[in-house]
């Protein structure tokens, strides 16, 4: 899952998003269960394998996320960029799901015990629409000496 996620982190930073099909498969499986309701779900372990990959990789590519930028740095960096855009304009990271439906948010604190479907993820969170109404606003990052 590192490694997809890596992967699918370069092929932002190369400005080639698109060219990733690692995840065609999962992302397909999961567009057919849209109208499944939730409780059957469980049911369904290729649907549960191909969420949990999704999540997985989608976490490590979405590492620093709506972290503020540091002003230092003169390189430009999509993931933290593009994702403050989405966010901004959205508010939510996810273009593939309406946000009135869900919203996926970048997670700031991970709880430190007890486990939870909240605590699957190190980056990112799933929140429903009703739950969460961001106004996202980012400050840079500011380096003292």
């Amino acid at each position: 899952m590192r490694d997809l996620g890596g992967e699918w982190k370069k092929r932002w930073q190369l400005g080639k998003p698109e060219s990733f099909d690692d995840l065609a498969v999962e992302w397909q499986i999961a567009r057919q269960a849209f109208s499944l309701p939730l409780s059957k779900t469980r049911d369904q372990r290729s649907l549960c394998e191909a969420l949990i990959r999704l999540v997985a990789v989608a976490d490590q590519a979405c590492e620093g996320v709506g972290a503020p930028k540091d002003q230092s740095a003169s390189e430009y960096n999509p993931i933290q960029d593009v994702g403050a855009d989405f966010l901004i304009e959205r508010g939510t990271l996810c273009l593939e799901v309406d946000p009135s439906r869900l919203r996926v948010l970048p997670r700031r604190h991970t709880p430190q015990n007890g486990l939870s479907e909240r605590s699957l993820s190190l980056n990112l969170s799933l929140c429903e629409a009703s739950e969460v109404t961001p106004d996202w606003l980012s400050y840079p990052f500011l380096q003292t000496e």
